[in-house]
């Protein structure tokens, strides 16, 4: 969706389509702020990139990885694979542990582990063995979207989470008025809409595959949110078996 198509859409929402009490800049941020929380909470901007790997080079910045059209930094790596070989993902702490000390730690060759220091945009990507030559490494990611600034500016979140977009927007330009309840209510929305993407985007084919949302919450009440009311506890034999 284009820019000016999302700032028409928040004003619609905020019932400002004038501009008296919300100019387009400010909009224009909480659009964008309202698309990297979208990518975060949905990955729904899912797509492998290049890597490249030199000889006696162990890591790298996850922000090395070659951005895709539309996409500002990965935030997350998924996996990687070198030509057809898809390597063995590690935890951190178990890959720093056996990999990178003792006498493990000075191998060199043609990695098969790898392993995610740190989150998010300044994480680190460490290979074991250590390459010994040049690779291209393929590393499925997910990304952020970079800033809208006008209609030709590439949108890499797809549809339908773009739908969700004015309504934290509109969130965020509430709070920022000191509407408090109308920003609560915009919020329920949102997660409502969002609930709704997941639902509808997630195949049931191995549904698990797809990580679960984490609703805003600051504000509004608890039984808003995607999981729903907070449910109530069994009394003492209740549903008991046997």
């Amino acid at each position: 969706m284009a820019l000016t198509a999302y700032q028409q859409q928040v004003q619609r929402l905020l019932n400002d389509e004038a501009s008296q009490f919300f100019n387009l800049a400010d909009l224009t941020v909480y659009i964008n702020n309202a698309r990297n929380d979208i990518a975060r909470q949905s990955s729904c901007i899912i797509i492998s990139a290049n890597l490249a790997l030199t000889s006696s080079t162990q890591f790298y910045a996850l922000s090395s990885v070659t951005a895709p059209t539309g996409c500002s930094a990965p935030i997350n790596a998924r996996s990687i694979r070198i030509s057809t070989a898809v390597l063995e993902q590690r935890g951190w702490q178990w890959f720093t542990n056996y990999y990178l000390n003792g006498s493990n730690a000075s191998s060199s060759g043609s990695p098969t582990l790898w392993a995610q220091q740190s989150q998010g945009t300044l994480g680190n990507i460490w290979f074991w063995p250590t390459p010994n030559s040049s690779f291209t490494a393929i590393v499925d990611a997910v990304w952020t979207p970079i800033a809208l600034v006008t209609d030709s500016t590439t949108e890499a979140i797809p549809y339908p989470w773009t739908d969700a977009v004015p309504y934290f927007a509109a969130y965020q330009a509430l709070m920022q008025a000191q509407r408090y309840q109308d920003a609560s209510q915009m919020l329920s929305l949102y997660n409502q809409f969002m609930r709704g993407m997941r639902l509808g985007v997630t195949p049931d084919w191995l549904p698990g595959n797809f990580p679960p949302l984490r609703p805003m919450q600051s504000g509004i009440d608890a039984s808003l949110t995607l999981g729903g009311p907070t449910a109530k506890p069994a009394s003492s034999g209740e549903g008991s078996v046997g």
